[in-house]
């Protein structure tokens, strides 16, 4: 399948649904959409994955966190008002900092697509540490990451976009008694956004 944005505007939406269902999402599991973002947002990045977890999986089963509070709003405001996604009750969770964090659950699935590559390296520690006591023995996180040397190219609404080497994930997610797999670039799952998508990693995290 081919996902480019001059031919699908949720193109964006769609890429991470297949995703999930490709690596093995089923409705019974549970899980968490880290950074979640615009359900229904305006330009290329508004519309995020969500309202498709939401009615794919079974009841209560998708949770969706983010550190901005005008996104948790709105996206609050989008389930009250669609019966489809009301009747899921998903849970939405809005966070000021990962030291607010305070979920009493663990997850098949911990999603954070375009999350990590906009994490310093304190706020990531701490997400990695926050995964490794949520993740079921089973459970599996997904973040896409920049692997090239270490660099801050640019800030994207106020948040970085970081590039890293793959041996500091490695090192990181070990800390944690976390294992990584590279599954492949961007761009080989036929996502067709960016020139450089290959050089964005979709990793697999799990537990050693």
């Amino acid at each position: 399948m081919i996902f480019d944005k001059k031919t699908d505007y949720l193109f964006w939406r769609k890429f991470q649904f297949y995703l999930l269902k490709k690596y093995g999402a089923k409705p019974e599991h549970k899980l968490l959409d880290y950074g979640c973002g615009e359900f229904y947002g305006l330009g290329e990045y508004g519309n995020r994955v969500g309202p498709l977890l939401i009615k794919y999986l079974d009841e209560g089963n998708y949770y969706g966190l983010d550190i901005r509070k005008s996104v948790y709003k709105e996206n609050t405001k989008i389930v009250q008002e669609q019966e489809e996604l009301e009747a899921k009750h998903p849970k939405l969770i809005y966070i000021e900092n990962m030291d607010s964090v305070q979920i009493f659950e663990t997850f098949d699935y911990v999603w954070a697509f375009s999350v990590v590559i906009h994490m310093g390296d304190e706020i990531l520690d701490k997400f990695l540490n926050f995964v490794s006591s949520h993740l079921k023995k089973t459970g599996v996180l997904y973040m896409n990451v920049n692997i090239a040397p270490r660099n801050t190219r640019c800030y994207w609404k106020g948040f970085p976009v970081v590039e890293r080497p793959m041996n500091f994930y490695t090192v990181l997610t070990g800390k944690y008694g976390l294992t990584i797999t590279d599954i492949g670039g961007l761009a080989s799952f036929g996502y067709r956004h960016d020139p450089a998508a290959e050089r964005q990693r979709m990793l697999r995290v799990t537990r050693v």
